[in-house]
Formats: structure tokens, C-alpha cells, sequence
């Protein structure tokens, strides 16, 4: 009896070795394949250039140094060789503005805040104080964008959500427009203008040179109409 107790004994020892040693190998393997995984993924990196904000933000934030506010006046953006390119601060109106520049110091960019509610985005071509093109929001709700270069495009929605689109180029220019009261056109070219306007009750078109009228022909909803020469005196009317 204590043979087959023993027996039974030494059997149930070697079965867990067995299971043991299998439990070591795979535990060998898995670490094996970790250790390659790692070196794989560190080989891959290796080479890599990462821009400067990447590594930045990658950084733990654990080993930098986070303030939860910061309190300035200005707050200035260098580049790699110390010079200032752009930033934050305040304009001499005490409005909140950001700002960049480009290696030359030429503004080309600002965002600003205006103390009367006004925010504005404006883009500046080298050398120029005005600014080619901007975007503003005005507290009343109007919005407006400008696109100019010698000349240019302004598109404006007032605070009622009436557009507007006016094109100029020196002594040319189109304008169209539509409000509540009227909707209307005008075209110039050197000195020679037209104009069309329609109105609830009254559309009229006028022809002029300079400030002399050339023409004018006029409707309104009672039927009558009634044409102006350049003296302006009535050469036909009806009814």
C-alpha cells in the first residue's frame, strides 16, 4: 500500500514538472518577442526627425515645470536664431493682440480684439502698413472682408444679414447691393457711370458723365414712367 502511495506520489511530481518546465519556456518566449517588438519599434524611430513642437508636446508633463496661469504684458516668440517673429501683447488702444512677423521684422499677420468689440484677422504683404486682407466681426453682428491690392474686393453683411459686394479698381468699379429698401447696381468706368435701382414701389436707371447725367429712365407702380435727357429735361413720359 505505501508502494502505490509512493508510486502515485512521484507521479504527480514529475507531472508538474513537466508542466513547470513548459511554464518556463513560454514565459522565456513571450519575453523573447517583447524584447523584439521593443527593439523593432526603436529601430524604426531611429532616423526620424520630429519637429520641435512634437518633442515638445510629447515630453511627459511630469518632468516640465506646468503653471496653471500665467499673468503678462507681452509674451514674444523667438525663432531658432533669438530673433522675435511674433507674439502676444496689447496695442496702444489697451486691445489684446497677437501678432507674426516675418525674419525682417514686416508685420504679416494680427489678430485683435478691439476694446469696443470689434475682432479683426488681418494679412499683410512685405513692406505694406495696411493690411491686404482682413476679416472683422463688429459687436452690432455686421461682418466684412477685404480683399485689396491697388484696388479690391469688399463683402459686407450688415447686422440685419443684408449683403453687399463692392469691386474698385482706381477709376473703375462694381457695386452691387440689396437692403431692406432697395437692391441696387453700379458700374463705373473712368468717368462714365450707370446705375440701376429697384425699389418696392420705383426702379429707375441712370446714365451719367461725371456728375452730368446723361440719361434717366424711371418707373413706378402706378404705371407712370418718365425719360430725362443730359439737360435734364423730360423727353418722354407716360401715361
Amino acid at each position: 500500500m505505501g508502494d502505490l502511495q509512493t508510486d502515485a506520489l512521484s507521479q504527480r511530481l514529475n507531472r508538474l514538472e513537466r508542466e513547470n518546465r513548459w511554464w518556463r519556456i513560454l514565459g522565456i518566449v513571450s519575453m523573447a518577442l517583447i524584447g523584439l517588438v521593443v527593439l523593432l519599434s526603436t529601430a524604426k524611430g531611429e532616423g526620424k526627425e520630429y519637429p520641435a513642437w512634437h518633442k515638445a508636446m510629447t515630453i511627459n508633463s511630469v518632468d516640465k515645470n506646468v503653471h496653471e496661469e500665467i499673468w503678462t504684458r507681452r509674451f514674444v516668440i523667438v525663432d531658432k536664431d533669438g530673433v522675435g517673429r511674433g507674439g502676444f501683447t496689447t496695442n496702444d488702444e489697451n486691445s489684446p493682440l497677437f501678432f507674426l512677423t516675418d525674419k525682417e521684422g514686416n508685420q504679416r499677420l494680427t489678430l485683435v480684439a478691439n476694446e469696443d468689440g470689434e475682432t479683426s484677422l488681418s494679412f499683410y504683404n512685405k513692406g505694406k502698413e495696411s493690411p491686404q486682407i482682413e476679416l472683422s466681426l463688429s459687436p452690432d453682428g455686421s461682418s466684412s472682408l477685404w480683399l485689396t491690392n491697388n484696388g479690391g474686393i469688399n463683402i459686407n453683411v450688415d447686422e440685419n444679414g443684408w449683403p453687399s459686394v463692392l469691386m474698385m479698381k482706381l477709376d473703375e468699379g462694381f457695386l452691387f447691393n440689396v437692403s431692406k429698401e432697395n437692391t441696387a447696381l453700379f458700374l463705373k468706368k473712368g468717368s462714365m457711370e450707370s446705375q440701376i435701382i429697384v425699389k418696392p414701389n420705383f426702379s429707375g436707371f441712370l446714365l451719367r458723365d461725371g456728375e452730368q447725367p446723361m440719361a434717366l429712365l424711371a418707373t413706378s407702380s402706378g404705371g407712370a414712367s418718365l425719360v430725362l435727357n443730359k439737360d435734364g429735361k423730360a423727353i418722354w413720359s407716360a401715361p
